[in-house]
C-alpha cells in the first residue's frame, strides 16, 4: 500500500463555506482526545464498497456501505469516518445534519472527535469514530448513512465532495469500489456541471464511477470524488 496522501483543502476567498461530503471509513488512531488515520492496517482490508449520493433540492443525502475482511487474528478496531469543515469564517467542524452508523445491521453509538494534526481557521478536520471487533477471518458490513448541505459561492456554484482516500488506511488495495451520485433535474443544469475524476459514466441524473483494485491517494486524481454544479431560477 502506498503512503497515505493527504487531502489540503485550499484557503477559499470571499463569501463561501462548504462541509466535505463525508468519506470512506478508514483506520485511525487514538491520541488523547483526538485522532489520526493510520497509514496501513496491518490484516483488516476493505474488500469493496458501495456508496450513493443523492442531491436535494435543499440538501445531500449519502449511504455508503463497506465490506471489511479480517485476514489476520481476532482484532478490535477503531475506524473513523471524516467530517472536513472548511471556507471563510469557519471556527469548528460543522456536524452533519444527521448521522448513523451500523455494523452487521445493528446500530452503534460514535462519537465526533478532533484530527490531532489538522485544526485550524478555515479547515477543520474531525471523524465520527467507534469501535468494531473482529474474529480471526471474519467480514463485516458497516453502513453510514448521512445528510448534510452542499458547499457554496458567492458566484451561485454549489458542489459536494466524497473522500476516498480514507480508505487506503486499510491493508492492500480496495477490491471494489462503486459510486453513484444521483441527481435531481428539476434544480440541476446538466451544462453547469464539473465532475472529478474522469473515467466516470454520465446519464441525464447520475453519475458513476466503478474501480477495481483500487488505491485511492490524495486531494487529486482518484482521491476526491467532486460535482459541482450551477442550480436553475
Amino acid at each position: 500500500m502506498k503512503p497515505l496522501g493527504l487531502l489540503i483543502l485550499a484557503a477559499l476567498l470571499g463569501s463561501m463555506a462548504y462541509d466535505v461530503c463525508g468519506a470512506d471509513d478508514g483506520a485511525i488512531e487514538a491520541y488523547g482526545g483526538s485522532v489520526a488515520p493510520m497509514v496501513e492496517h496491518p490484516t483488516i482490508r476493505l474488500s469493496a464498497e458501495f456508496v450513493h449520493v443523492r442531491i436535494r433540492p435543499d440538501d445531500y443525502e449519502v449511504e455508503c456501505v463497506f465490506f471489511l475482511e479480517n485476514d489476520g487474528p481476532a482484532a478490535t478496531v477503531t475506524m473513523g469516518f471524516p467530517n472536513f469543515s472548511g471556507g471563510a469564517d469557519v471556527e469548528a467542524v460543522s456536524r452533519f445534519s444527521f448521522f448513523v452508523s451500523f455494523v452487521d445491521k445493528d446500530s452503534v453509538s460514535v462519537t465526533l472527535l478532533p484530527d490531532s494534526a489538522h485544526s485550524s481557521y478555515g479547515d477543520y478536520w474531525g471523524w465520527y469514530t467507534k469501535t468494531v471487533e473482529f474474529a480471526e477471518g471474519q467480514t463485516r458490513c458497516v453502513r453510514n448513512v448521512y445528510s448534510s448541505s452542499p458547499g457554496f459561492s458567492a458566484s451561485g456554484d454549489q458542489w459536494i465532495e466524497y473522500v476516498l482516500w480514507s480508505g487506503s488506511t486499510w491493508a492492500g488495495p480496495i477490491g471494489v469500489a462503486d459510486i453513484v451520485v444521483t441527481l435531481d433535474s428539476t434544480m440541476v443544469t446538466t451544462d453547469s456541471l464539473s465532475i472529478e475524476p474522469s473515467g466516470y459514466g454520465l446519464s441525464p441524473n447520475e453519475i458513476r464511477w466503478h474501480f477495481t483494485e483500487f488505491e485511492p491517494e490524495g486531494s487529486s486524481g482518484n482521491g476526491v470524488i467532486r460535482v459541482s454544479w450551477r442550480r436553475k431560477h
